[in-house]
């Protein structure tokens, strides 16, 4: 149990920093997009949309998605979200 408690706090510490770097990914990004004039950009021609706008959207998305994996090893069973994401990354899918 001690072992469970130790990746929990592991995991939590991969995923705050993880979070953090797409957070400054993200202001990165959007100040690159308050910088762009209107050059020709060939993914917006190709899909209508901006390629900056998509990198800050799937970075938004990642965000998100680092922001749930922590409130969910906040929870008492926090320890169970490790092994489960422990069996997955061994091939095995729960």
């Amino acid at each position: 149990m001690e072992d469970a408690r130790r990746d929990v706090q592991t995991l939590r510490l991969e995923a705050l920093e993880a979070r953090q770097q797409a957070e400054r990914l993200l202001e990165q990004l959007t100040g690159e997009l308050k910088e762009l004039s209107g050059g020709q950009d060939l993914y917006k021609q190709v899909t209508g949309q901006n390629s900056l706008e998509r990198a800050i959207d799937e970075t938004r998305r990642m965000i998100a998605c680092y922001s749930r994996v922590l409130e969910q090893l906040d929870k008492p069973e926090g320890d169970l979200v490790v092994r489960r994401l422990n069996w997955q990354s061994h091939g095995v899918a729960v």
